[in-house]
């Protein structure tokens, strides 16, 4: 019979195991409840669970019902389904921008520093082109997570909304139409377009911060994690007429 650690391939991956119980503040009673039963494999079908669902769960612990009998063993767990996950959807903020025009990405930049930007020198015409074409309204909504995200997290996350990747014109039109206007809790909008590679290859993407007393035309890169301060950019799909 195998022993509790034979899983392991190291006795330096028994000891972080032993190490993060410790960590995490384990008393030997609460160490036996957590072996006791089935709650080791409870555990281990939450860690497979879809990252978003399991981050929605963290945030709504209210609604995981554990039911310990006298021996303190797991006998039931209520859990959630993906359904229920998604009535919970991310708080959002909707904005009505024009796309198109005559307008350059310079002529933006040099009306946002009048209006007191800081704008990054890397946004320019030439890096993030702007091609006339006619006049188009889009929605643009801006959803909170809740939680840190990285580049494919954010992407799913606009997926799961029914939102589509903005453009770099998205976001520069957002910046000169909302850029002065726009306010909220978290100061950072990230917009998850086709990244565009500096000088040096690495891969960045445009943000706006958002705080009155200092506001931003940035670029980020695509490869950190971003803080629960920051919030995801995504564009409505038009809805299809019939006639369509």
């Amino acid at each position: 019979m195998k022993g509790m650690f034979d899983t392991f391939t190291s006795s330096g991956e028994s000891q972080k195991a032993e190490f993060a119980l410790k960590r995490n503040g384990y008393t030997r009673d609460q160490f036996e409840r957590l072996i006791a039963g089935d709650f080791l494999g409870l555990v281990r079908e939450l860690a497979d669970l879809p990252l978003e669902f399991v981050g929605w769960l963290a945030a709504n612990l209210s609604f995981l019902r554990l039911v310990y009998d006298g021996k303190a063993e797991i006998v039931r767990i209520e859990r959630l389904s993906p359904a229920v996950s998604r009535k919970s959807s991310p708080s959002t903020e909707t904005y009505t921008i024009r796309l198109g025009g005559p307008k350059t990405t310079d002529q933006i930049v040099k009306g946002l520093k009048k209006e007191g930007f800081w704008v990054n020198d890397l946004i320019t015409q030439k890096n993030f082109p702007l091609q006339p074409h006619d006049p188009e309204d889009v929605e643009i909504e801006i959803i909170d997570p809740g939680k840190s995200f990285t580049e494919e997290e954010g992407l799913r996350l606009l997926a799961e909304a029914g939102l589509k990747r903005p453009t770099h014109e998205h976001a520069l039109r957002f910046a000169e139409q909302f850029g002065k206007r726009t306010t909220g809790k978290k100061p950072f909008i990230i917009f998850l377009h086709e990244p565009w590679r500096d000088p040096y290859g690495d891969r960045r993407v445009i943000y706006v911060r958002r705080r009155p007393a200092y506001r931003e035309l940035s670029l980020d890169y695509a490869v950190v994690r971003w803080d629960d301060d920051c919030v995801l950019a995504g564009v409505r799909p038009r809805k299809q007429t019939s006639e369509s």
